[in-house]
C-alpha cells in the first residue's frame, strides 16, 4: 500500500518502528488540504489532520511510503485509531510532477475542533520528519509556529494527566 504520511509518521525513525516494511517513494504534496494539529486524543492533547479546504492556495507536504507487510498495515491502522479517531481515505499526491494514488489518513469530524495543543514530544516527530525529508522551508517553519502543551510532570516514568474539570474546561466538541 501506498501511503501519504503528513504528521509524526513522516519521520522515518517513528515509521519504520510501526512499520518494519516501510520503504520511502518520496516527498510529495496533496493540493487542496491544509494541515491543522485541532484532532482531540485521548492522551489529552491535539493531533494532526489533513483538512479539506477546496482552496487551490492550499497545500500540504509529506512523505509517501510502500507498506508491503499486512500486519504493518494493521498495526498502523491500530495506531491510527480506524475507524473511531481516523479514516483511511484514497487520495492523489504529487511525486516529482507524477499523480499518484496513495492511501491518507484524516481525523473522523466527532474528533476535530478541538482547542488542544499537540504534545512537545509528538510536534518533534513532525519537525524532525519534515526536516529529515527537506520538506519546503517555509512550510517546516509553520510547522515549528505552532504552539505546543507545556511538558508535563513526569510521576514514576508517567506523564500526569489534567484533571477532569480541567480537561471539560478546554471546550473539546468531541462527544
Amino acid at each position: 500500500m501506498k501511503y501519504f504520511a503528513y504528521g509524526s509518521n513522516m519521520s522515518l525513525d517513528r515509521i519504520q518502528k510501526r512499520c518494519p516494511s516501510a520503504v520511502k517513494i518520496g516527498v510529495a504534496s496533496i493540493s487542496k488540504y491544509k494541515f491543522a494539529c485541532h484532532k482531540a486524543s485521548a492522551d489529552i492533547s491535539s493531533k494532526a489532520d489533513a483538512v479539506w479546504t477546496g482552496s487551490s492556495s492550499d497545500k500540504i507536504y509529506g512523505v509517501v511510503y510502500e507498506i508491503s507487510g499486512k500486519d504493518d498495515i494493521a498495526y498502523l491502522d491500530v495506531c491510527e485509531g480506524v475507524p473511531i479517531h481516523y479514516k483511511r481515505k484514497k487520495c492523489n499526491v504529487v511525486i516529482n510532477g507524477n499523480r499518484v494514488k496513495v492511501w491518507v489518513y484524516l481525523a473522523q469530524p466527532d474528533f476535530v475542533g478541538c482547542e488542544l495543543r499537540p504534545l512537545f514530544y509528538y510536534m518533534n516527530h513532525i519537525i524532525v520528519g519534515a526536516e529529515e525529508n527537506n520538506l519546503p522551508k517555509e512550510y517546516v517553519d509553520m510547522l515549528k509556529s505552532i504552539k505546543v502543551q507545556p511538558k508535563r510532570k513526569l510521576v514514576e516514568g508517567k506523564a500526569v494527566k489534567p484533571s477532569l474539570e480541567r480537561v471539560k474546561s478546554l471546550q473539546c466538541y468531541w462527544q
